[in-house]
């Protein structure tokens, strides 16, 4: 984190991909976005595969994981959302074969004007019926 003249920036621990996060005429103070936690991961529903999120404002939510579909949404305002985990094709045969699955998720939240957090989360995927 760089903060130079009211902007500032961030950038990779090698010095790589630095970028603007706050620019100078952007009204607030640093308090206003340095939260603890942007974002929560409420819950994970094995069947429906829905996971339920709570947002603190606008922004970018991207979730990876090994075996699954990378998801990015963009949402213009805070608020509980769902996103469907996708299982890719090796782990939808995993699950043909064994009743569940375990996957760790990592679940980044970039709000806009703000720093991006991201949080670790192992859920259980289960077969349909």
């Amino acid at each position: 984190i760089a903060f130079t003249a009211g902007t500032v920036r961030v950038m990779r621990v090698n010095g790589t991909g630095l970028r603007t996060v706050m620019p100078q005429a952007a009204p607030g103070s640093l308090g206003d976005w340095q939260r603890k936690a942007p974002f929560l991961i409420q819950r994970f529903k094995p069947r429906s595969r829905k996971l339920k999120t709570r947002l603190f404002g606008p922004g970018r939510l991207v979730i990876r994981g090994a075996g699954i579909r990378t998801s990015v949404r963009k949402f213009a305002a805070g608020g509980p959302k769902t996103t469907t985990i996708r299982p890719k094709r090796d782990l939808k045969r995993r699950l043909k074969k064994q009743r569940k699955v375990k996957v760790k998720l990592r679940v980044r939240f970039s709000p806009k004007g703000a720093l991006p957090n991201t949080l670790r989360k192992t859920i259980t995927l289960k077969r349909r019926r």
